[in-house]
């Protein structure tokens, strides 16, 4: 497999190939879209898709074809995953529901080949195993400790500057981020008592926020321009994955705005929808509800 991201991005988002999968997924229920928006694939996800399938290079006129490769490309990072079942059980659980969701888009669209309809109800049969294994493997119980785990492990990176080059609000966004796709946020999805769990998260943002900006008092505002300011050592790739791992925000930029502001290039037409003097506490609140809301589902 080609990598397009070196091991540095991917040890700060380490669900990538994860969230392409999902995106793939959700993206082939609405395909009278996908004749003009598919023959020329452009992002991070989609080449991450061609550089495993191989057709990145070749010129493609049939969707057909070019949505086959696709779902090949994601039948090998599904193979990855499950090499590690409990770190990716949440894209397990994300995928299998997209596809249940899709099923019957992909059955009814004429343009689907039948091969394509074929090989994507083996690529659901085969998830929706995995889905089930998962189930019987992972109880309530060991969720907790496997969120509990990775929540600790996460701030204790973030304390170690193991996220400095990215600006303080995207720093919170990628710990959100990768709890939301890790044991954390399926740990959430499942279990349902999560108010408790995520006011401890809450804190933990809050302590670690103030200490990153040097103040005692989560209230109080700090300029949009310090909230957003990266590195100047930060790589144009860690920032790609960051843009990639928050285009969600882009269906409903108004209702994300904090999560726009964290993830995406301030292009003018978003200034109006982001606050100019963020407080720690607005922007922990708002990222939180932002990314949990998101995962209702969004993307």
């Amino acid at each position: 497999m080609v990598e397009m991201l070196s091991e540095e991005t991917h040890k700060v988002f380490p669900f990538v190939k994860d969230k392409v999968i999902v995106d793939f997924v959700n993206g082939l229920d609405v395909a009278n879209e996908l004749n003009a928006k598919n023959k020329n694939r452009s992002g991070l996800g989609d080449r991450i898709l061609d550089s495993i399938s191989g057709q990145s290079t070749m010129r493609q006129t049939n969707m057909n074809d070019h949505m086959i490769n696709g779902l090949e490309a994601c039948r090998q990072l599904m193979h990855e995953l499950s090499d590690d079942i409990e770190k990716h059980s949440a894209a397990i659980i994300r995928i299998n529901h997209s596809l249940q969701n899709t099923q019957q888009s992909v059955a009814q669209l004429a343009h689907y080949t039948a091969e394509f309809k074929n090989e994507f109800r083996e690529f659901a049969s085969n998830t929706q195993q995995q889905f089930s294994n998962l189930q019987y493997e992972l109880s309530a119980t060991k969720r907790l400790v496997l969120a509990d785990q990775q929540l600790s492990r996460l701030m204790d990176k973030w304390s170690a500057g193991g996220f400095n080059d990215l600006a303080p609000i995207s720093r919170t966004y990628t710990v959100i981020d990768a709890l939301n796709w890790g044991a954390f946020g399926e740990r959430m999805r499942l279990d349902g008592d999560s108010k408790d769990f995520i006011e401890h998260l809450k804190n933990k943002l809050l302590i670690q926020l103030n200490k990153d900006l040097n103040i005692q008092e989560p209230s109080i505002g700090i300029l949009k321009e310090d909230w957003i300011h990266h590195s100047e050592k930060v790589k144009p790739e860690l920032l790609e994955a960051l843009e990639f791992q928050g285009d969600w925000c882009l269906n409903a930029p108004d209702a994300f705005a904090t999560t726009l502001l964290a993830t995406q290039p301030l292009l003018e037409e978003y200034k109006p929808l982001v606050p100019n003097i963020p407080t720690v506490e607005r922007v922990v609140k708002y990222l939180v509800s932002d990314s949990f809301a998101e995962s209702e589902y969004v993307h």
